[in-house]
């Protein structure tokens, strides 16, 4: 997370300005790539926290949400979660309150997919990706946040690559 980037996220939201210095609780290049690693890092959080993407393809977006628990196969959080991009463009796509599935994370049931989702609903996230991190996708909509492009559209659903992962805490108690 670079200044810049930094700078764009606080201005999508108020609370972000008056959060105190940001800490890395999970980077796959520091940390090795793994959702366990992730989970290790970001589960149990208390507050709000950033999930950013950095695509084989330049592309920058994520996620901010304050649920960072196991949901085991359901999905928690609430309206104050919202999906942003960084690059190629900025936009900032909040919840439009048509349904309650703000994220999902789930390592431990077997009979649900594993993984980390935001919006739509099981098998059909608006963003998803499993736990190896080799099926990840976006959709361009779904009933939870404001239609809009996470990345560049390649059809209803866009796959991509990670290149970077990161979460960061952006306001609580690690």
């Amino acid at each position: 997370l670079d200044a810049t980037s930094s700078l764009l996220v606080r201005g999508m939201e108020p609370r972000l300005w008056e959060s105190g210095a940001w800490v890395p609780l999970y980077r796959d290049w520091a940390d090795g790539r793994s959702f366990n690693g992730l989970l290790k890092g970001a589960l149990h959080y208390e507050g709000p926290a950033l999930l950013l993407v950095k695509t084989e393809e330049r592309e920058v977006f994520g996620a901010l949400s304050l649920f960072w628990s196991d949901g085991n196969g359901k999905y928690a959080g609430s309206a104050e979660c919202f999906l942003f991009t960084l690059a190629p463009s900025v936009n900032v796509f909040r919840s439009s309150s048509r349904s309650g599935n703000y994220v999902y994370l789930n390592a431990r049931n077997k009979f649900s997919p594993r993984g980390i989702g935001f919006g739509g609903q099981i098998n059909f996230f608006r963003l998803w990706m499993d736990a190896d991190f080799e099926e990840c996708y976006v959709l361009e909509n779904d009933a939870t946040y404001a239609q809009g492009h996470l990345l560049p559209p390649k059809g209803m659903q866009t796959n991509f690559k990670v290149a970077h992962l990161e979460i960061w805490g952006v306001g609580g108690e690690d």
